[in-house]
C-alpha cells in the first residue's frame, strides 16, 4: 500500500537542488516518563571529549515513537515509558 501524497503548506527552493517543503501532521505522539514529557540526550565519548546529541521524543507518526517507549523501557528495564498522541 502506497503512502498517501502529503499536503504540502509552504515550500522553498534554496538551490536547483535543494529545498524544504512544510508538511501538514494529523497528530503528535510524545514519549513519556512516568506521564511526564521528556528529552533524552546521548553522549559519545572521543578523543576531543564528549559529544552530546539531543534525539526527538515527539513525532509525527506512532511508530517511531512506539519504537523509542520500547527501546527506552528495555535500557532502563522498566515499563515507565509509554506514548500519548497529544493533537
Amino acid at each position: 500500500m502506497a503512502r498517501p501524497k502529503p499536503t504540502i503548506l509552504l515550500s522553498k527552493d534554496y538551490t536547483e537542488a535543494t529545498g524544504i517543503d512544510v508538511l501538514a501532521a494529523d497528530s503528535l505522539y510524545a514519549v513519556l516518563y512516568k506521564s511526564q514529557p521528556i528529552n533524552v540526550k546521548q553522549r559519545y565519548f572521543c578523543i576531543s571529549g564528549h559529544i552530546k546529541k539531543y534525539p526527538k521524543s515527539v513525532f509525527t507518526n506512532a511508530a517511531p515513537a512506539e519504537n523509542l517507549a520500547a527501546k527506552l523501557n528495555e535500557d532502563f528495564e522498566c515499563n515507565d515509558f509509554t506514548v500519548k498522541k497529544i493533537l
